[in-house]
């Protein structure tokens, strides 16, 4: 299906059951629409399933806003899903009126957070680090967390 053909189909057509990707999801990226965040996490994954890496949705950091790191939804969420097996971890962040992206290199034990408008009102590191140790100590009990958690950089 070429872009014409999304673009001049009905909305409710599914393109990605995997994803529950929709016509009108697509539809979002032309002109000066707002990104939608099915299509983010579609692409997320697309770039999981080419690279070493875990992707988490962007509806990671509105649960850890909401409930704090200890909530039992995060911890069913991410039940199944070894964080740390692949060489990165790649979480969108959709910041009140921009996305932002948090990426953990487990093998160079680097995690670099790209905001584009150097956000420093939304503390998105503060909530997602505790939420990340909890992960490693649950994984990785005998390795120390402080040791992979060095180096954080904020990027224009």
């Amino acid at each position: 299906m070429t872009i014409e053909e999304i673009y001049q189909g009905k909305d409710d057509v599914e393109l990605d059951r995997n994803h529950s990707l929709f016509v009108k999801d697509i539809k979002t990226l032309r002109k000066t629409n707002w990104l939608n965040d099915v299509v983010v996490n579609a692409y997320m994954e697309l770039i999981c399933k080419a690279e070493d890496a875990t992707c988490l949705n962007s509806h990671l950091y509105p649960k850890l806003r909401k409930k704090g790191e200890d909530a039992a939804s995060l911890e069913k969420w991410q039940k199944n899903v070894d964080l740390f097996a692949k060489r990165f971890i790649i979480v969108p962040v959709f910041l009140s009126a921009h996305w932002t992206l948090l990426l953990v290199d487990n093998k160079e034990k680097k995690i670099l957070y790209f905001d584009s408008y150097h956000n420093t009102t939304e503390n998105f590191w503060y909530k997602f680090e505790p939420w990340l140790k909890k992960q490693w100590i649950r994984r990785k009990p005998k390795e120390k967390y402080e040791e992979y958690a060095g180096i954080r950089v904020l990027v224009r």
